[in-house]
């Protein structure tokens, strides 16, 4: 949560040093960058949703911490953390765009497995009904 971005003491309303002089970043930054990676490298779906959900959790953490500082963020920090929040909703958005897609290959290729199936399978059901005719004999 919060407490992972505060270092130093802490002043009556809960407001670190770090945090008036600077927030941190880097947690956020740091799986911003494996989240990249892991996009760039993996087709994995669910290594995908978790790079996700740990990159949503640090932006949780960045923007209790920008809350709980309140108006101590100089105009140089908000335009900042304003283009933070902008590349992560870039990485969330292509994350999102990647697992959507290995998604519907997956779905597709199963669903191509199946009709094959199904089509194989009435096949050899048409051929055996045509081998009889009607009143069960053998034309």
């Amino acid at each position: 949560m919060a407490e992972e971005f505060k270092k130093g003491t802490v002043d009556e309303d809960g407001v670190t040093e770090e945090i008036k002089n600077g927030f941190r970043d880097r947690a956020w930054r740091k799986q911003a960058n494996i989240a990249e990676a892991v996009l760039a490298d993996s087709a994995n779906v669910f290594a995908l949703q978790h790079e996700r959900s740990i990159l949503s959790e640090r932006m949780d953490d960045l923007a209790n911490t920008k809350i709980k500082a309140g108006g101590l963020f100089s105009r140089e920090q908000s335009t900042t953390y304003e283009q933070w929040c902008r590349i992560h909703q870039k990485i969330l958005s292509d994350l999102n765009t990647r697992i959507s897609k290995l998604m519907d290959d997956r779905s597709s290729a199963i669903s191509k497995r199946s009709h094959r199936s199904k089509t194989s399978g009435k096949s050899t059901s048409t051929k055996t009904s045509n081998s009889r005719c009607v009143g069960g004999r053998k034309c």
